[in-house]
């Protein structure tokens, strides 16, 4: 069994309640499970085309490293910025709860305010964009889960409607990875 990734959407005045009330609570295995989406009236992001896989977002990691420096300025802080949130750890991913330490299981936790930020960030993206700079780059082979141009602009494309989603929800977004 690998590395799979969730995302959450929550409730931030409750989520910042029970974060001070007891933050070690949040690190328990079962906070993903049954039970906590009522204590947090959460939400999960399961459409069926999700890839919550953890080797895709390794894949796109390396993708994204080697098409970065190739991007326009305004794309890749935009893209830096959003994905760095979730899978790039080469981005600005602060959470915004305080004395929060990303970790296994509770990775990272976004307040409306930030993914409205980059919401907004992402809704200057075209993706399209990306299609020459990818193929100049990236080297995809074809194989593995982000082994096109068409598979890495759909798993972009998930993160990018993961924020436009909970902007336009009110949700704050909890990413869990175990």
């Amino acid at each position: 069994m690998g590395v799979s990734y969730s995302v959450i959407f929550m409730d931030w005045d409750e989520l910042q309640r029970q974060w001070r009330d007891d933050p070690r609570a949040m690190r328990d295995s079962s906070f993903s499970e049954d039970g906590w989406r009522e204590r947090f009236a959460a939400q999960d992001w399961w459409p069926p085309d999700w890839i919550w896989s953890g080797k895709a977002a390794s894949e796109a990691r390396t993708a994204y490293d080697r098409l970065r420096d190739g991007l326009e300025a305004p794309t890749r802080e935009a893209l830096d910025r959003i994905l760095g949130a979730f899978f790039w750890e080469g981005g600005a991913a602060r959470p915004d709860l305080p004395g929060f330490e990303p970790g296994e299981g509770l990775a990272n936790v976004l307040s409306p305010r930030t993914v409205a930020e980059l919401a907004n960030l992402a809704d200057s993206i075209d993706l399209e964009a990306l299609r020459d700079p990818v193929s100049r780059r990236c080297q995809l082979r074809g194989k593995g889960p982000i082994g096109s141009f068409e598979k890495f602009r759909d798993y972009i494309k998930q993160w990018l409607d993961i924020v436009r989603y909970a902007r336009d929800s009110g949700r704050a977004v909890v990413l869990w990875v175990a």
